[in-house]
């Protein structure tokens, strides 16, 4: 999964690398690559941390406050794959499956999708650039991760 397209860039350490997070059913995947297609996939998960509604008729919503995973996140976990685990963006390996990452890098002070500042930065980008994020109509803009499952009361 080392295609380029929609994924961002971030220097750590002097390497390049190239990183992508896509929302799936329960959880946010990431993955990460040195720009030099050398060293080993990295790649891990965090589960939403949203706020479930109930809806009152036997099904829930999400309040649409789900993490987003940015640049922070995505520099925290190169760095534990370089110090926990020996990684060596400069050396062929097997992939680094961290698994879920709430256990081995602090999260807790990640962006949350329903943050206003967030939203009105992402709806000033033009929408072709908007790579990683999809807007979802509601009565208000909200902003999910891209691939998210969004909701009628959710980015």
């Amino acid at each position: 999964m080392r295609n380029s397209k929609g994924s961002h860039l971030i220097t750590v350490r002097g390497v390049e690398y190239r990183w992508r997070a896509t929302g799936n059913d329960g959880y946010i995947s990431v993955g990460i690559w040195p720009v030099s297609n050398i060293g080993p996939f990295i790649s891990g998960s965090f589960r939403y941390h949203d706020t479930v509604v109930d809806n009152h008729d036997g099904s829930y919503s999400s309040a649409g406050d789900q993490i987003v995973v940015t640049a922070r996140l995505a520099r925290r976990i190169i760095e534990h794959a370089i110090t926990s685990h020996a990684y060596d963006p400069n050396k062929k390996g097997k992939q680094l499956n961290l698994g879920a990452l709430e256990g081995v890098i602090k999260w807790d002070d990640a962006i949350r999708a329903s943050d206003p500042q967030v939203t009105s930065l992402i709806t000033s980008i033009p929408l072709r650039e908007r790579s990683g994020f999809l807007l979802v109509p509601a009565a208000s803009p909200t902003l999910c991760p891209h691939g998210s499952r969004p909701t009628t009361t959710s980015a």
